[in-house]
């Protein structure tokens, strides 16, 4: 049997027990998956030859790691790469929000709570308010960054009188350890067929990975979409006993056999 592959990759953490507590959930697009394997030896050379062969060579130990390229940025694969969480923040109405003093034409602020932004009314400090116009007195994005254009006639401090922001997701960067998960690799061999004509297929199961910080994020791109690649390690999972038919680490299942 020949060998092509692709697929999808999907991930769920793991309880203390071992299972999944989450319903897997799929990285979408990745280009690359890569295992390695690794071993420690220990080796004795034979002294009587006079050529030091090797005589003993004994494995001591044996690491597992993996690289995936994420090709998909959704929050949850950010979240993996960040250590962070993905936190579902409800949309609002914000009242007064307050604009630093000493604002000059050209200055760009950005709103306090980020978003899709509607409804937007920016005053002045006088006692009787002025209503700056959207197009002579400020730009607006739509997204809550705001660009100052003319201050004539205007006391300051400026304030956002009211605005409304719709719902989003964010994600906090670097606030919780790496979570062990289960790993689950879906694919086709396009190398061999079924006699439907379709692809063979296969599932590559590990039952307890963890993932390492992303060590470079390129945000600015000229040419190619973006690729974070990120690599881990691929552990034992003390909840399973080892047999002739059991591994502790994962395996390989043909489906189409």
């Amino acid at each position: 049997m020949y060998g092509s592959f692709q697929g999808e990759i999907f991930l769920a953490e793991r309880s203390v027990g071992g299972n999944p507590v989450l319903p897997y959930e799929s990285i979408g697009d990745a280009n690359v998956f890569d295992v390695g394997n690794s071993v420690d030896k220990l080796t004795v050379k034979e002294s009587i030859s006079g050529f030091r062969k090797t005589a003993v060579s004994v494995i001591t130990g044996q690491e597992n790691t993996f690289t995936i390229n994420f090709r998909d940025i959704k929050p949850i694969n950010f979240a993996i790469l960040a250590l962070g969480l993905v936190i579902d923040v409800a949309g609002s109405t914000v009242t007064n929000e307050a604009f630093p003093t000493g604002l000059a034409v050209g200055d760009v602020l950005f709103l306090d709570k980020p978003g899709k932004v509607s409804a937007i009314t920016l005053m002045d400090n006088t006692g009787s308010p002025v209503t700056l116009v959207l197009g002579t007195h400020f730009e607006h994005d739509g997204y809550g960054k705001i660009v100052i254009k003319s201050l004539g006639g205007l006391t300051q401090p400026l304030k956002a009188s009211t605005y409304t922001v719709v719902a989003i997701q964010k994600v906090p960067i670097q606030i919780q350890s790496p979570p062990e998960r289960a790993l689950l690799f879906n694919g086709v061999n396009t190398a061999e067929f079924n006699s439907d004509g379709t692809f063979k297929r296969v599932r590559l199961i590990y039952y307890r990975i963890r993932f390492n910080p992303v060590e470079t994020m390129n945000w600015i791109q000229e040419s190619d979409a973006l690729s974070l690649p990120v690599t881990g390690d691929i552990l034992e999972d003390p909840t399973k006993i080892q047999s002739s038919t059991q591994s502790k680490v994962g395996e390989l299942i043909y489906l189409d056999a």
